[in-house]
C-alpha cells in the first residue's frame, strides 16, 4: 500500500472511529453521574443519621434532603421524617411519612426498603392521633373572590372544607372578598387538638367591620393521646 492510500483509507475511517467513541462517551456519562450522584447520597445520609443521632435535627435535615435530592431511596425518607417530628415539625413530617407509604415499591423491592416503608406507615398511624389541626369556617362560604389565608399561604378549597394539619404554634389568618370587608383572627394550634376559627363577613360599609368567634374543641384523637 502507497503511502497515499494509507493516507486516503485513515482520513475515510476516522470520523466513523470518532463517531463510535462519541457514542460509547455518551452511553458511559449518564451511568457515571447516576453512579456519582448515588455515592455522594450514600455519603449525605451517613452524615445525615449521625447528626440525628446526636440530637442536631436541625443539620441532619439539611444532609438528609441533599441526600434525597442527589438519588431517591425510601431508607432516606424513614429518618427525615423523624427528625422532622423531633424539630416540632409534624405537619412536614406526616407528609414525608405519606410519601414513604404511599410509594409504590417494585417486586423484589429490597428488605430496608421494605422495612422502611412498614415502619413509616406505623409511625404515621401514631402521628396522626397527636398532630395539631386547624378549621377555619367562613360565612359566606360562597362569597364572590374569596380568599383565605394562613399567614402568607393562601388555603386551598380542601383545606376549607375539613380541618387539616399544621405544626403546632400561632396562626394568623385574613379573609378577604369581593364587597366585604377584609376579616382577620389568630389561632394557636396544640398537639392532639382540633383549633376552630369561625369569620363573619360584614359587607363593606357596614358598622360591624368583623365576625371573629374563635374556638379550641377536643377531638377524639385528642382525648386518646390524653397523657404521651
Amino acid at each position: 500500500m502507497t503511502l497515499a492510500r494509507a493516507l486516503r483509507s485513515l482520513a475515510l475511517s476516522l470520523p466513523l472511529s470518532l463517531a463510535l467513541c462519541s457514542a460509547a462517551w455518551c452511553l458511559a456519562t449518564p451511568q457515571a453521574h447516576a453512579d456519582q450522584s448515588k455515592d455522594q447520597a450514600r455519603k449525605l445520609f451517613g452524615e445525615g443519621v449521625a447528626l440525628a443521632q446526636k440530637g442536631n435535627h436541625r443539620d441532619a435535615l439539611e444532609k438528609l434532603r441533599a441526600a434525597e435530592a442527589r438519588f431517591h431511596a425510601p431508607t432516606q425518607l424513614l429518618p427525615t421524617a423523624r427528625s422532622q417530628k423531633a424539630k416540632g415539625q409534624p405537619a412536614g413530617a406526616r407528609a414525608t411519612y405519606e410519601k414513604l407509604a404511599s410509594e409504590k415499591l417494585p417486586p423484589k423491592a429490597s428488605k430496608p426498603f421494605l422495612e422502611a416503608q412498614e415502619k413509616g406507615k406505623d409511625e404515621l398511624e401514631e402521628l396522626e392521633r397527636r398532630i395539631p389541626r386547624l378549621a377555619v369556617v367562613v360565612t359566606p362560604e360562597d362569597a364572590a373572590g374569596l380568599v383565605v389565608t394562613l399567614g402568607d399561604r393562601r388555603l386551598e378549597p380542601k383545606e376549607l372544607a375539613e380541618p387539616f394539619p399544621v405544626n403546632p404554634g400561632s396562626y394568623e389568618i385574613k379573609v378577604v372578598a369581593t364587597g366585604y370587608a377584609a376579616a382577620t383572627g389568630k389561632l394557636v394550634a396544640e398537639l392532639g387538638r382540633t383549633s376552630e376559627l369561625r369569620l363573619a363577613l360584614q359587607p363593606e360599609g357596614s358598622d360591624a367591620t368583623k365576625g371573629i368567634s374563635p374556638s379550641t374543641r377536643e377531638t377524639d384523637m385528642a382525648r386518646r393521646t390524653e397523657g404521651l
